[in-house]
């Protein structure tokens, strides 16, 4: 039985850009733009600075990167923090 993030993950995987219509290119790009902005803008916000410190304390193997700091955590927490 495949699970529903193998077929997502199948599907992601076999997907051709040229098969992607143009205005669904350009809205993706729009929210991950939009993402990323979101993610700067709250990168000197004291909660974000008191959560970070918190989870780089809890260590753990540094296997992904933090939106705009030179950390690397372990891949859940340094996606909780993004």
């Amino acid at each position: 039985m495949t699970t529903a993030s193998e077929a997502l993950g199948a599907f992601a995987a076999s997907l051709r850009l040229d098969a992607v219509p143009d205005a669904l290119v350009a809205k993706a790009k729009d929210h991950l733009l939009d993402t990323i902005g979101v993610a700067c803008s709250g990168l000197a916000e004291p909660d974000a600075l008191a959560v970070g410190g918190v989870v780089q304390r809890w260590g753990g193997i540094a296997e992904a990167g933090v939106i705009g700091k030179p950390w690397r955590l372990p891949a859940p927490k340094a996606a909780f923090l993004n």
